[in-house]
């Protein structure tokens, strides 16, 4: 080997090494200034999805953000748009938002 093959397959292994790191950052979103924990879940039907935002304690514009958020991403994977409704969401007093595991649900269908 000389001394450009051994310098080809050194770049190549730096190159697998930064592509295979890219897959493994994951990206904090703030919402009202906090960061929330938010998964979400597909309901009975396709269309349909439940939002876990936690925690309880953080700020409830902050969690009505973050679901819309996760509910916008699970909506245009999965039909290609944003449009949705929801059940319980943003224009549900945050007292009447049922709690699951220090986390708010909410719930809503996305509109194919």
């Amino acid at each position: 080997m000389n001394g450009r093959t051994i310098g080809r397959i050194g770049l190549a292994l730096c190159v697998v090494l930064v592509v295979s790191a890219c897959g493994q950052r994951r990206e904090v979103q703030r919402f009202d200034g906090q960061v929330f924990r938010a998964s979400i879940s597909q309901g009975e039907e396709r269309r349909d999805f439940v939002v876990q935002v936690g925690p309880e304690t953080g700020s409830y514009l902050g969690a009505v953000e973050a679901a819309r958020f996760e509910a916008n991403r699970f909506c245009i994977e999965r039909f290609g748009r944003s449009d949705h409704r929801w059940e319980v969401g943003p224009g549900t007093p945050d007292t009447a938002i049922p709690r699951r595991a220090d986390a708010r649900v909410f719930s809503g269908q996305c509109r194919p």
